[in-house]
């Protein structure tokens, strides 16, 4: 079988949780194959062990990351920056983050993705980035690379932000 983009899974952390659901049942009625990253799934995926990061990236297209507990706690950033890198060496070629907008903590986790695109190191190369915008109400621009926001139903302000690498 010819692997495609549309053979290979897409990876949805905290895929059984409330925003990761919201991601998940969309793309399996659109017939796209998911991989649910939590610890309780047939591979399972727990932040606070990194050995477990590996298989749950493997032969993955494209990632939705969701930082348990919150991206504002302390060392969140290093964690999304390191699963990042791993992802982008193992082969995977698209990322979504989700964020808080205007949070510090935040803010430096979405840097830290940014920064681990294989062409100097930022969004900045031509056709590095790409803004998802599926679930765009408006859209603002922070930094080199596109961010969509959106509102979720408790009202509280949540950027989406999305990355492509091309090798």
């Amino acid at each position: 079988m010819i692997e495609t983009m549309w053979t290979k899974p897409t990876l949805v952390l905290g895929g059984t949780g409330k925003t990761g659901r919201r991601i998940v049942d969309p793309l399996t009625a659109r017939g796209v194959p998911v991989r649910v990253g939590s610890r309780s799934a047939p591979i399972p995926f727990d932040w606070e062990d990194e050995t477990t990061w590996a298989p749950v990236l493997d032969g993955v297209r494209a990632a939705y990351i969701s930082y348990f507990p919150d991206l504002s706690i302390p060392g969140a950033p290093e964690a999304v920056r390191a699963f990042a890198e791993l992802a982008l060496d193992q082969g995977v070629r698209r990322l979504v983050l989700l964020s808080g907008r205007g949070e510090e903590e935040a803010q430096r986790s979405e840097r830290a993705v940014q920064e681990t695109a294989p062409t100097s190191r930022s969004c900045a190369a031509p056709g590095s980035c790409r803004t998802s915008a599926r679930m765009a109400r408006s859209s603002t621009e922070r930094s080199s690379c596109p961010q969509t926001s959106s509102w979720n139903r408790s009202s509280m302000p949540t950027t989406s932000l999305t990355w492509r690498w091309q090798r």
